[in-house]
């Protein structure tokens, strides 16, 4: 959902706002980016509900950590 947050742990927030922005797309790639401090389940739910949706095509955004060498 780019840049913005979600103020909800719902599942119907996530989907309703995942479907909002696909505009029933289905060939779209949903980007999941996390850190270490994001829990497991965060990143589970953000995938089913994106494949609930049709969106199948998922990734993963990596990033190093800015004081590492």
């Amino acid at each position: 959902i780019r840049a913005s947050h979600l103020l909800s742990r719902e599942r119907s927030v996530l989907a309703e706002a995942m479907a909002k922005v696909a505009q029933g797309s289905d060939d779209l790639v949903v980007v999941i980016r996390a850190d270490r401090k994001t829990p497991h389940e965060a990143v589970v739910r953000a995938m089913d509900v994106a494949r609930q949706l049709g969106l199948v095509r998922i990734t993963f955004s990596t990033q190093k950590p800015r004081n590492a060498d």
